[in-house]
């Protein structure tokens, strides 16, 4: 190896953190079906695979392996440990292994390259800490700028992805409001500790930037976190450094104090907020409590494995959300990941995560004591908190968990870097450290004084990172078939979905997500097929191969991919659904499929309002009334199980009980709506009929609870969100897979 190769080296090991640090919370491609988080961890992958190899090329030259070994090291162990057996004895492994579909973290594939990442810089970044602290500001300050254009509607392209009204570059407004924290902290200690006057009017720009954008993204939460976070930086920051720079603070603190009264002024507010804005939906913190402590209770050890939520949530859900304007979403995260963490990990990742954090508040310690010559400890201090407490109030993606990573990595790097061993140090190991009388002999036959552990060692360490970036290159190719089957679906060319669906389940089987969409696209095809006048013999046998790949693909992704997933259950009742009148026993394959999703979906009154208009269908009228009643019970103020029990009632001649069941619904829907007239027309057909039959009987107490709605009825606001009537029996409720690939702003909608 040349002269040059070893600058080479450290300078890219140097470069390649602070261009991370820059890019993540920017980067973003539209390849994919999810075009931010996923691409995020796709390059994160890359980055943190060129830096381990580019650290086994420095100790193949230097001939000694080398590592830093920190005060973490047990924590990311036992950690790493919750994770692996958490993921073997998951729900769900794929999803605890690689991610929940849409929503890639936490996973075990996650956690490692998280790991490989802070390793990598932990060991090797000794000079450029302070760059890469200006590269993440430069990075906060774009998302920033990105999403406050987006906030007053300035729309920066005509791609169908730019228009969505809170459009960010991370993938959601809270997760950007959190960077725009992380870069207002970060510069606001830059900034104290710089003596360059332009480059402090830089940082303070940025600063005022990033401030706008929590005051008009943040949410409490963030806004709590930034109070908290500030505290943390005064505690943090040396006070002569403090006092040397009053006046630059001053002026910070001046041009923040505006802003506040501008939004504080009804005159301004009323200019500079956007009411209209969208935003993120959260589960709220007592129902992920609940769901939480509930699945610890059943799954007490190792919990239900990572990013298993989403199985969790329909399973333990309380009545409480239905009678909440999210009642029809299935939230993939809960309020905060402490609350993840105790239903994916259990008791031993709640003992991991203690581990890891008393260790790591010894590097915070550090960060308090030690004065770096970088002068880049304050940040890392902040930072440190600031992400810990956002933890504590939020859910973790892949960028929110690289912020604390890096951050960690750095503290560790610093104190390598100042010899502070009881944080860390540069452990460097050889064959010479492990000589015996008989490795000598070996020694001597490999070449005399030759090291050759580093060749030993860099041999597996090359090969995960190979067996990583094909794991990674899997996952992308499916995801990026995915993205082109859903663009060709909406040029509705059906040929082309079906193509890239198969091409995407070819690669990637083990997505259950991908099944159920190519499930769908069978039974379109098969559907638009059927409605063509005088079929061909070979166009019904294509009709007949469509209908049975439809079969094999719902039933792949129940009976073997992901039986815990309600919305695969979902899915198979749908195709059988469709089948009703084609295949004779096709009415009871769909009747047990949604028996199935109401077992893992208890509290949802649609898998029930679903399941009754199948027995309506075939006119068991008495089975469709009881479950028509169980969803009105489930949610009182549902206009259409109150709709479809009082038809289902009219057919069974309870005519005085289905002019009370029209009559509640009158009362939840628009009275100057289409479905208010509709359901009129219905009640004064229910009340001829009761006339007809006699005098009206008393309702018995059980009649009148399961016909309760709020007193009052709904004011109008709440009426506005109820569906339009359908009466029982006409179509179907089930939801198709969301292939909406904007902003991760609802998390939810599996």
């Amino acid at each position: 190896m040349n002269e040059k190769t070893p600058n080479l080296i450290d300078s890219l090991i140097n470069f390649i953190p602070a261009l991370v640090a820059f890019l993540m919370p920017i980067f973003f491609l539209p390849l994919t079906s999810e075009f931010f988080e996923f691409n995020k961890l796709a390059f994160l992958t890359v980055a943190a695979s060129l830096l381990v190899i580019l650290w086994v090329l420095r100790m193949v030259k230097e001939k000694k392996v080398f590592i830093t070994k920190s005060v973490l090291d047990m924590g990311f162990l036992v950690l790493l440990v919750s994770f692996v057996l958490s993921s073997v004895f998951s729900l769900h492994k794929v999803s605890s292994i690689f991610g929940s579909y849409g929503r890639w973290f936490p996973s075990l594939f996650g956690f490692v390259i998280l790991a490989a990442f802070y390793y990598a810089v932990a060991s090797n970044l000794r000079s450029g800490l302070r760059f890469v602290l200006f590269a993440l500001v430069g990075g906060s300050v774009i998302s920033t700028f990105v999403a406050l254009l987006s906030y007053f509607g300035i729309k920066l392209g005509g791609s169908v992805y730019l228009q969505v009204p809170n459009f960010t570059l991370t993938g959601s407004s809270t997760t950007t409001a959190i960077v725009a924290v992380v870069g207002l902290l970060v510069t606001i200690c830059l900034l104290v500790t710089s003596k360059n006057l332009p480059v402090k009017i830089l940082l303070l720009t940025g600063a005022v930037l990033n401030f706008l954008g929590v005051i008009l993204l943040g949410t409490p939460v963030v806004w709590v976190v930034l109070v908290l976070g500030i505290l943390s930086g005064l505690y943090f920051l040396p006070f002569n450094e403090l006092k040397a720079n009053k006046f630059t603070l001053l002026a910070l603190v001046g041009a923040m104090s505006v802003f506040v009264l501008l939004f504080i002024v009804p005159a301004t507010r009323d200019v500079l907020i956007n009411k209209n804005y969208p935003r993120e939906l959260v589960l709220p913190a007592k129902e992920s409590q609940v769901i939480a402590f509930s699945v610890l209770r059943d799954y007490p050890l190792l919990g239900t494995g990572p990013s298993t939520f989403y199985i969790n949530y329909p399973n333990y859900k309380t009545l409480v959300m239905n009678s909440t304007p999210q009642w029809n979403i299935r939230f993939d995260k809960p309020y905060s990941e402490v609350f993840n963490l105790i239903s994916s990990l259990g008791i031993l990742g709640i003992l991991a995560m203690v581990v890891f954090t008393l260790r790591a508040l010894k590097l915070v310690f550090f960060a308090k004591r030690s004065m770096d010559s970088a002068a880049v400890l304050p940040a890392i201090g902040t930072g440190l908190v600031t992400m810990s407490l956002y933890f504590l109030f939020s859910y973790a993606n892949v960028l929110t968990m690289f912020l604390l990573i890096l951050f960690l990595a750095m503290g560790v790097a610093v104190a390598a870097l100042v010899s502070e061993k009881r944080v860390a140090e540069d452990v460097y190991l050889g064959i010479t450290s492990f000589k015996t009388d008989s490795s000598m002999s070996i020694l001597n036959d490999l070449g005399g004084r030759k090291e050759v552990f580093p060749y030993i060692v860099s041999v597996p360490i090359l090969g995960l990172v190979g067996f990583g970036l094909f794991l990674m290159a899997r996952m992308y190719l499916g995801e990026f078939f995915i993205r082109k089957s859903i663009v060709a679906a909406t040029q509705n060319n059906g040929s082309l979905t079906y193509q890239m669906q198969a091409k995407a389940i070819g690669i990637n089987p083990g997505r259950d997500t991908y099944h159920n969409a190519y499930a769908q696209t069978n039974l379109a095809l098969a559907n638009s097929l059927a409605g063509k006048q005088d079929l061909t013999d070979q166009e019904k046998v294509t009709i007949q191969t469509l209908i049975a790949q439809a079969i094999r693909n719902s039933r792949a992704a129940t009976e073997v991919l992901n039986p815990a997933s309600v919305a695969n259950w979902e899915t198979r009742a749908l195709v059988y659904r469709t089948l009703v009148g084609v295949a004779t026993d096709a009415d009871q394959w769909a009747i047990n499929a949604y028996n199935t999703a109401i077992q893992l979906d208890p509290a949802n009154p649609r898998l029930r309002l679903d399941l009754g208009g199948l027995y309506y269908a075939k006119a068991d009228y008495l089975s469709a009334a009881s479950f028509f009643r169980q969803a009105a019970s489930l949610k009182p103020d549902y206009a259409n199980a109150h709709y479809n029990f009082g038809y289902s009632l009219m057919q069974l001649k309870a005519y005085p009980d289905a002019q009370r069941e029209f009559e509640i619904v009158q009362r939840l829907v628009p009275m100057d709506s289409a479905d208010y007239k509709r359901v009129s027309e219905d009640l004064s057909k229910a009340k001829e009929m009761a006339a007809q039959a006699g005098a009206q009987a008393q309702p018995t107490v059980e009649q009148i609870e399961s016909s309760a709605v709020p007193a009052g009825g709904q004011n109008e606001q709440q009426r506005e969100v109820q569906e339009s009537l359908v009466r029982p029996g006409e179509g179907n409720n089930v939801q198709p897979l969301p292939v909406n690939p904007g902003n991760t702003n609802t998390p939810g909608a599996q």
